[in-house]
């Protein structure tokens, strides 16, 4: 998570300078290239950020993992959740859902969940791999 911070703190720096350097599309010269290769670590940490299973402000990612507050229920982002929903606030987070089987060492009788529709973290912090 803190190299991701890194990451995208570098990307938007380097995004900030590529728009000194190349205001309203007129380059310095020598500086078009280097305002290319920014665009291109921008577009990157674009890519970066949409494969990442981290969601700011949230226990759990667009993949399944059990970081809803036990290490026996898979959860997920779920942007469509809302207070009431059934398997919503997940780990007392509203945008989190339970999803898929509890592990072999839930007590009683399965829950009814949804699949998990983007599949699952690997490795998985669920006691259990799913």
């Amino acid at each position: 998570m803190a190299r991701s911070a890194v990451l995208v703190l570098a990307l938007l720096a380097s995004a900030f300078a590529a728009e000194e350097v190349c205001a309203e599309g007129q380059c310095a010269e020598g500086a078009e290239e280097a305002a290319l290769l920014q665009s291109t670590a921008a577009q990157k940490l674009a890519e970066v950020k949409a494969h990442s299973n981290d969601t700011a402000g949230v226990p759990c990612g667009s993949s399944a993992d059990c970081t809803c507050g036990e290490d026996i229920n898979p959860c997920y982002h779920n942007s469509e959740c809302t207070v009431g929903k059934p398997n919503c606030n997940a780990g007392g987070s509203v945008q989190c859902m339970f999803c898929g089987p509890a592990g072999p060492r839930y007590d009683g009788k399965q829950p009814d969940r949804p699949a998990c529709p983007n599949g699952y973290v690997t490795p998985s912090k669920c006691y259990w791999q799913p």
